[in-house]
């Protein structure tokens, strides 16, 4: 096993449990004056006012096919010969920077690299050369990254070692994820990951991580305004975790071409405007559109027929999603489990993160029961009359003796005796 990682609790690694195996370091401390007498310049600024900086955490939100990845090494290029991204200024020219991804094919990366080319100077191509590399998918093994696996986690370590950039990319996150990323937990344990085997040696190095975002018309509503920070699939531990956000989402309901940036966060610095961007379909390079009226977009979207905002629902309309008669034979049909509650949420448009709070709510008032299904960590609930029908049923079920003896054999015929050559 290659030593990419300090791992000190063997029985976690051997056990697969790579939250318990990932390294703990001491945790650091300082007075006041120590803070005080401390000396900063702006060489750690790399993109934007700190919307990247050196040892810190870049998030890029787009849905799928909006281009993230194209943005992405159109950004490294900028960011390497010491060009304007768009409307960012950059300050990290000559820096090294390691892509990791697992979406795009090589054919697809030399279409990509060969715009990218032909638009920046041949003084400058060079450079790109020389601080640029990308994970391709050439094996079989080329697209598990997962970091829930210690040899994936490794292997990832390995490869960031073995180049040691100043800046590194993942591209996507749910490819790299621990377990299921709609769990705190394992958001948290996937953030930490990215964060140990990314600054392994060189605490000061840059993390950009792309990420899928919320879809539809009311996805693209949220990427600006009060609900930009929530512009992200999955546990908002990541929004938490990042330093920077950028999110992105379609001008047009037909077209990807046309491209918002708004930004989510920007904790060590001032938030970035709105602005927009155009693909040129002949350089297939983004542009900055400065006359995109971004106010008249948010207002057409805001006047414009939309699905209802996601609501909590009372009471009684919780109460309508449950059974109210089953079969007699049936009890089971009297409450219902956490996915079905979901995809009732979902078509009622009911905000399925409320979800547990509600239910504990309601638990909690008697409105309604929970009690635990046979499959393990299944919850169940239901009205108290048919949560109360269920464990009868199935105390009934657990109470019936078991048949272990083996039914009897009809006896077998017995054999006839041989008869010897003497007789």
């Amino acid at each position: 096993m290659s030593q990419v990682m300090d791992i000190h609790d063997i029985a976690a690694v051997q056990s697969g449990d790579i939250k318990a195996a990932l390294p703990r370091r001491k945790l650091t401390a300082r007075t006041p004056d120590e803070l005080l007498g401390m000396a900063f310049d702006d060489s750690d600024r790399l993109l934007g006012d700190r919307l990247l900086a050196k040892g810190q955490a870049l998030t890029i939100l787009a849905s799928g096919g909006t281009g993230k990845s194209r943005l992405l090494l159109m950004l490294a290029v900028c960011m390497i010969t010491g060009r304007k991204f768009l409307d960012f200024e950059t300050n990290a020219r000559g820096l090294k920077w390691l892509i990791i991804q697992t979406e795009n094919s090589n054919r697809r990366l030399q279409s990509d690299f060969r715009s990218l080319r032909a638009w920046t100077s041949p003084e400058d191509w060079p450079m790109v050369e020389q601080c640029l590399v990308i994970h391709t998918l050439e094996t079989d093994e080329d697209g598990m990254v997962d970091l829930g696996n210690m040899e994936n986690l490794n292997a990832v370590g390995d490869l960031i070692a073995e180049h040691k950039p100043d800046i590194v990319a993942f591209d996507p996150l749910g490819d790299f994820g621990i377990g299921n990323l709609d769990k705190d937990e394992d958001m948290r344990s996937t953030c930490r990951a990215i964060s140990s085997i990314g600054k392994k040696g060189k605490p000061d190095r840059a993390i950009v991580v792309l990420h899928h975002s919320l879809t539809g018309k009311q996805g693209a509503f949220r990427a600006t305004g009060f609900d930009r920070g929530s512009f992200g699939r999955n546990s908002k531990v990541l929004q938490a975790w990042t330093r920077g956000q950028i999110n992105i989402t379609a001008i047009d309901p037909d077209s990807n071409a046309r491209l918002l940036f708004a930004c989510g966060k920007c904790s060590n610095g001032k938030e970035f405007e709105t602005f927009a961007s155009l693909l040129n379909p002949e350089t297939m390079i983004y542009e900055l559109q400065p006359d995109f009226d971004v106010g008249a977009w948010q207002s057409q979207m805001a006047n414009s027929k939309k699905p209802n905002p996601l609501r909590e629902p009372t009471d009684d309309e919780f109460l309508a999603l449950l059974p109210v008669t089953v079969p007699e034979d049936n009890p089971r049909a009297g409450v219902v489990n956490t996915d079905q509650l979901k995809a009732a949420f979902r078509k009622k448009g009911f905000a399925k993160e409320l979800l547990r709070e509600i239910r504990g709510c309601l638990n909690g008032k008697g409105i309604i029961r929970e009690t635990k299904g046979p499959l393990n960590n299944e919850t169940l609930c239901g009205r108290p009359e048919m949560v109360a029908r269920y464990e009868k049923w199935r105390a009934a079920i657990k109470a019936q003796p078991v048949q272990t003896d083996l039914p009897e054999s009809s006896p077998r015929p017995k054999r006839k005796a041989k008869k010897s050559p003497a007789d």
